[in-house]
């Protein structure tokens, strides 16, 4: 009996335990995956790093079909097609979710592979998704593998039958036609071609090399003309991508064609290659037509100036006296007056050219010295101003009312002041005018609610999206939405803006709410609180710096959403002792922001006053302590006309201005009287 008693125990305890280790199986919350350290390093094209993380992920959660993706793309990234496959077909097994993008990826990789077949395989199961943002690229690559297969007649055929009725021409596919041509033997046909995408804006030089490959260098060298080449420089030019017109100017650089040395020496100075730009443009000055000769003589007096050497007022002298019919002749004129800071040299200006644009810039560098001097005559100067486009109307109006203020008359100035705060749209000057004028109601409101009423346009599949956040998917789908929804483009962009801020710039009439959103809010409102700075100010700079585009790269190397240079990142690291940090980290919106708001932080403790802080984040804080040396007692309004720097002094007032809306919109009230002072700079 005491055995049958004890086994029983036994057996009882024994399934009383296996009762509670089931229950608590039951309660014990489900591990979730993070994907955020591999998001963060495949973004940052990172590509065998975020590979390793996902694979290392995936054989604890063998059946999210995210990792099986995520670990596909990082493979297929990195080269290893064959197993890049594995897991993109293991994905589309696992769930519904993105089907279009992982069987457009799982194409890609077949056709890297060299599994042709396989590839066209692939795009037909991608044609069922007409909707898709990826649809054009798979029907782009069915081209491109009915080349590769040489089905020529093929290609031709799904170019014109499948692709061009829905998908954009692009040079891509100017170049599979021509190509398609040479190896038929119709070389007339494939020069037409050319002449075509030579001029499109995404023929490169690769596409030119790939035409050469397969139709023969010496028979392309025949299709290029002297015209042709200066013809693609100009439109470089004109859309300002001075690195390609550097590129096409040495492939085709020819001794004899000053035209081509003029280009490339106008390109070389916006590259802020002074000395390179020089050259090219004094070796082609004297060929030039008579109008180019004008302007090359202008831009090496700009060369000059901007190198600090002493005869820039000798070489913009000879712009006007030389060519006194030249359309740089007057530019020429008003950068001497402002090199000497002449008074007088303005006046003559006016006199001399009176059709001038820069007529209303020349009365208001008479003003600005007689503001100065608290001369009440400058009122006569800026008044002919207030006639002229707004911005220069704002601009005027609230240095007249400022005028009259310092010369004792500042109710009349308060009542122009206000009539003009109510009438016009808000500004910098409009934001300056805040600081008399309390009773104008600032006039932007939020209107986030005025949309969403009906299901946003592939809601799922954005949804989908931004829970992977593959910046470079999202950013396919934004564009094809955009494209194909241009009516719902306001509400789609400002669904994602919060996640994904970049794309807001985008953004055609919406209500002027939108283009301020709370971008990045957690890396935002973290670091403020961190670093005791106000979160609206943070925006306020981010805006200004980059639009909140997180791979923003400026002329000066400048990266990330708040736009930190090289030299710059290296020091905050080092005071943060962030130990494993990389200059591939400024793409992270996060890290980005937590090292601009220290440094932000840093100079606004190191200056005392918001203004110069600003002006220090801009131009650095070695130029703004010399400018507080030498006019740092002005007001705050005067120091800010007064910086030297044309581009600091614009992105100041960007600034202020929109740390106005983003505290009116987010935080009222704005108060002017903590920006603007007695006193720019602290003793």
């Amino acid at each position: 009996m005491r055995r049958f008693v004890l086994l029983f125990a036994l057996i009882f305890l024994s399934c009383e335990k296996k009762v509670v280790l089931h229950f608590e199986e039951i309660e014990k919350p489900k591990k979730e995956v993070s994907l955020k350290e591999g998001i963060d390093l495949f973004n940052t094209m990172r590509f065998k790093k975020s590979a390793v993380f996902f694979l290392k992920n995936l054989s604890e959660f063998p059946d999210d079909w995210r990792l099986n993706f995520l670990s596909g793309l990082s493979l297929l990234k990195t080269g290893k097609f064959e197993y890049a496959k594995r897991y993109l077909s293991r994905a589309i097994e696992l769930s519904d979710e993105l089907k279009d993008y992982i069987h457009y990826y799982l194409a890609v990789a077949f056709f890297e592979n060299g599994e042709l077949e396989a590839t066209l395989e692939a795009i037909e199961s991608l044609k069922s998704f007409t909707d898709s943002a990826v649809l054009c690229d798979g029907l782009l690559l069915r081209v491109k593998t009915l080349y590769k297969m040489e089905l020529y007649e093929e290609v031709i055929k799904s170019l014109r039958e499948e692709y061009l009725p829905i998908c954009p021409v692009k040079a891509e596919t100017k170049v599979l036609e021509l190509k398609v041509y040479c190896k038929r033997g119709e070389f007339e046909k494939a020069k037409e071609v050319f002449k075509e995408a030579w001029l499109r804006r995404d023929f490169s030089l690769r596409e030119f090399d790939d035409v050469g490959k397969e139709c023969g260098e010496e028979e392309v060298k025949k299709w290029m003309t002297k015209e042709m080449v200066r013809e693609k420089m100009k439109r470089l030019m004109d859309e300002e991508r001075w690195n390609d017109v550097i590129s096409v100017g040495k492939r085709f650089f020819n001794e004899d064609d000053p035209l081509i040395q003029f280009f490339m020496g106008k390109a070389l100075y916006y590259m802020r290659r002074l000395r390179d730009s020089k050259e090219k443009l004094e070796g082609s000055i004297n060929a030039l037509p008579l109008p180019l000769r004008c302007e090359a003589e202008f831009f090496l007096g700009k060369i000059a100036e901007r190198s600090g050497e002493e005869n820039a007022v000798d070489l913009y002298r000879r712009v006007y006296e030389r060519y006194p019919q030249c359309e740089f002749a007057d530019n020429a004129f008003f950068k001497i007056a402002l090199i000497k800071k002449d008074e007088n040299l303005f006046r003559e200006f006016i006199k001399r050219f009176p059709n001038s644009e820069l007529i209303s810039d020349a009365q208001w560098e008479i003003a600005w010295f007689l503001i100065k001097r608290n001369d009440p005559s400058s009122v006569n100067y800026l008044t002919p101003m207030t006639t002229y486009q707004q911005k220069l109307n704002l601009k005027a109006i609230f240095w007249m009312t400022e005028a009259m203020r310092r010369n004792g008359n500042s109710d009349e100035a308060n009542k122009i002041l206000k009539n003009f705060m109510e009438n016009a749209s808000p500004d910098y000057y409009w934001v300056s005018g805040s600081f008399y004028v309390k009773e104008v109601t600032f006039p932007v409101k939020s209107e986030e609610d005025r949309y969403f009423n009906n299901p946003l346009p592939n809601a799922r599949e954005i949804s989908a999206l931004l829970s992977i956040g593959i910046f470079e998917l999202i950013e396919k789908e934004v564009r094809h939405l955009l494209k194909n929804y241009p009516e719902r483009a306001t509400e789609v962009l400002y669904y994602i803006s919060k996640e994904y801020p970049d794309f807001i710039m985008l953004l055609k009439n919406a209500p002027l709410s939108f283009y301020y959103p709370l971008a990045y809010k957690d890396s935002v409102f973290r670091y403020s609180e961190d670093f005791s700075l106000d979160p609206y100010l943070i925006l306020a700079v981010m805006k200004a710096e980059s639009s909140f585009q997180r791979f923003a790269v400026s002329r000066a190397n400048a990266r990330g959403v708040m736009q930190i240079i090289k030299p710059t990142a290296i020091f905050i690291s080092s005071q943060l002792q962030m130990e494993n940090f990389e200059l591939i980290d400024l793409f992270l919106p996060d890290i980005n922001i937590k090292m601009g708001v220290w440094y932000l932080k840093f100079l606004i403790d190191k200056f005392s006053e918001l203004v110069p802080a600003i002006s220090a984040y801009n131009a650095g804080p070695e130029n703004v302590s010399r400018w507080c040396s030498d006019f740092g007692d002005m007001k705050t309004f005067d120091f800010i006309e007064s910086i030297p720097f044309s581009e600091t002094k614009d992105y100041v007032k960007r600034v202020i201005y929109y740390y106005a809306v983003y505290k009116n919109l987010y935080s009222p009230p704005f108060e002017p009287e903590k920006i603007f002072k007695e006193r720019a700079c602290v003793k």
